[in-house]
């Protein structure tokens, strides 16, 4: 059986065999493409997300939700080219694909870090500084 929410979206009751229905990975494939294309078109290297919304749409994953709507934790860069970066928990995580990557994200949100904010803003930056880097952007 699949592991993921995602995976499943087609089983049971609506699986036919008459009609192909919703092609998840081509959905997924379609929609960063897109994302990328707009990224070029404004000449700009890539994008910082926080919006759960906008990072399910890049990257077809889903997340806790509420949780995430809160806290900070969960954030992607999308680069103009290449694989989103995803940060979040690795725990939960699926495995890395050709359009996503995963890495633990750091978290600057005075809830989880307190008094330690400021720290946290300098690990957090220097983190997104980094992969920036990395991805020549």
């Amino acid at each position: 059986m699949p592991k993921f929410g995602h995976q499943r979206d087609l089983l049971g009751q609506e699986i036919v065999d008459f009609d192909e229905r919703v092609n998840i990975q081509r959905l997924k494939e379609e929609r960063l493409a897109k994302l990328q294309k707009e990224l070029a078109n404004a000449n700009l290297g890539g994008m910082l997300m926080f919006d759960t919304l906008n990072i399910r749409y890049a990257t077809g994953e889903r997340t806790s939700g509420v949780y995430n709507m809160r806290f900070l934790q969960r954030y992607a860069i999308v680069p103009q080219e290449g694989p989103v970066i995803l940060f979040g928990s690795i725990g939960d995580a699926p495995e890395d694909t050709e359009f996503v990557k995963h890495r633990v994200a750091r978290s600057w949100d005075y809830f989880p870090t307190g008094r330690n904010v400021e720290a946290a803003v300098k690990l957090w930056a220097d983190g997104i500084q980094d992969t920036l880097i990395e991805l020549g952007i």
